[in-house]
């Protein structure tokens, strides 16, 4: 992957997921989950799609969840620089 498309997924992972464990977190329905479906356009790969879902288990506080799916989040950068698929253990999936 170029590293100006790279760049732009990676930002555009983090704004979605950082959106997701927000939305999770604070679920009012108790079930603590989100997903998105992104549209993301590259002069260079045509359209492609980012589908991202995040999830805490229903025990969890808002806080505990919010602060799992954040550490899932910025572990992004290190074990998935510009790959697209991943699954993390407080569950976040994208791809």
């Amino acid at each position: 992957m170029p590293e100006a498309k790279k760049d732009r997924f990676n930002e555009l992972l983090d704004r979605t997921t950082g959106s997701l464990a927000t939305l999770a977190s604070n679920s009012s329905t108790g079930k603590k989950f989100a997903t998105k479906k992104v549209e993301f356009n590259s002069s260079l790969m045509g359209s492609q799609t980012l589908y991202s879902l995040v999830q805490c288990t229903p025990d969890l506080t808002v806080s505990d969840c919010n602060k799992c799916l954040r550490g899932a989040r910025m572990q992004l950068p290190t074990c998935c620089d510009g790959k697209q698929g991943w699954m993390g253990s407080a569950t976040k999936l994208y791809s």
